[in-house]
């Protein structure tokens, strides 16, 4: 998951709301700054809400909680959505906005915050303190929204925490799930894979028409748009037996063609 670029922008969605993307995996200094630029820009030309997206593996937890702090800059509502996959720090994000929506086919990913560090004993007991504290801070927001916090409290102990969006619904960590499924590729089923998925990932690829829809199919073949397959297939299969008839003349006058040549 090293090579997964992070992505993080706000741009102005309407007069009063921003809408935001954080994607990929969080990490950087630089890049909270920068979005930290960009927000206090917008809120001083009067933005008050924002709308933000949210789609990686996780990351850095102290960046997620930075991002968290400088949303919080908005004063009005902070709603979001989430794509194929909401993973460890993104769903900690996720906790902090009003109204928090999943595609159907989406994932959810809960564990302890995680990190590590080199130096001194004194430096790695500073840094196991800071760790120790992010922790406690991420598992009282999870608590705060979790409908039963027994469960919470099993699956914070037992490790990765997978959800479906339907899940994470009834858990209260999202509002609602969207009909619409995410669109998950190759390189996305790679991602969850990377993440601990427990399932085959590969299984959760978008399984799409190599050509075209239904609808369009038939709008091409000057058929009805509620065309059915069989009526689409039959009316492929008469367009394919023409073209090999026509094929089939053109060759037999060409053999023509040639052979009255050759008798003159």
């Amino acid at each position: 998951m090293e090579n997964i670029p992070y992505r993080i922008e706000a741009k102005k969605g309407s007069p009063q709301r921003a809408d935001i993307y954080i994607t990929g995996k969080i990490g950087g200094d630089v890049m909270a700054e920068n979005f930290r630029h960009e927000v206090d820009s917008l809120t001083a030309q009067g933005v008050t809400d924002a709308h933000i997206y949210l789609f990686g593996p996780g990351g850095s937890c102290f960046e997620a909680a930075e991002i968290v702090n400088i949303l919080q800059k908005f004063p009005g509502r902070l709603t979001g959505e989430g794509g194929a996959l909401v993973a460890s720090a993104y769903t900690y994000i996720a906790t902090f906005f009003d109204e928090f929506t999943l595609p159907a086919n989406g994932l959810f990913m809960i564990h302890k915050p995680k990190g590590g560090v080199c130096g001194t004993a004194a430096e790695v007991a500073a840094y196991h303190k800071l760790l120790a504290d992010m922790e406690t801070k991420y598992y009282d927001r999870y608590k705060a929204k979790s409908k039963d916090t027994a469960r919470l409290e099993e699956k914070w102990a037992a490790g990765d925490w997978w959800m479906t969006a339907a899940e994470a619904v009834a858990a209260g960590f999202a509002t609602a799930v969207k009909a619409a499924p995410a669109r998950i590729d190759t390189t996305t089923a790679q991602m969850i894979a990377a993440c601990g998925y427990p399932q085959d990932a590969n299984l959760l690829i978008t399984k799409t028409d190599e050509n075209m829809d239904l609808k369009t199919m038939a709008a091409s073949l000057g058929l009805p748009e509620g065309a059915t397959e069989g009526e689409v297939k039959a009316t492929i299969e008469a367009r394919n037996k023409e073209i090999a008839a026509l094929q089939q003349y053109k060759r037999d006058r060409e053999a023509r063609e040639k052979q009255e040549l050759a008798d003159r």
